[in-house]
């Protein structure tokens, strides 16, 4: 199990370095394995003993736990991909600094469309 989780964090960072660098010589794939990773670092997540989260970079956002709505924001390179046997807390959040630069993206694609 460990092995797996270790293999999905080198896949996802793997695929960030991968998306800047075809970003950087200006490869038209560049742009969507950009648009999957920004799409993956959005949800943030704890269903029940289910948690994920990807962060690659700079991160702010919300997120509700049912009761309380809260906003957090930083600095941070971490996958988390759990699952448990037991019940822990419950809560969604959003990370959007990602879909900021998606937006971003999107408005520069669209600009140099002709």
């Amino acid at each position: 199990q460990t092995w797996i989780l270790f293999g999905v964090a080198i896949a996802a960072f793997g695929l960030v370095g991968l998306a800047g660098a075809l970003l950087l010589v200006r490869r038209r794939v560049g742009s969507y394995f950009t648009y999957v990773c920004q799409g993956l670092q959005t949800p943030i997540f704890a269903l029940g003993s289910y948690r994920f989260s990807f962060l690659a970079g700079a991160f702010a956002g919300v997120y509700w736990d049912g009761v309380v709505t809260s906003g957090f924001a930083g600095l941070k390179t971490s996958v988390q991909l759990s699952w448990a046997h037991h019940q822990s807390s419950t809560f969604i959040g959003f990370n959007l600094i990602p879909v900021f630069v998606l937006a971003l993206l999107l408005a520069a694609r669209t600009a140099s469309s002709p």
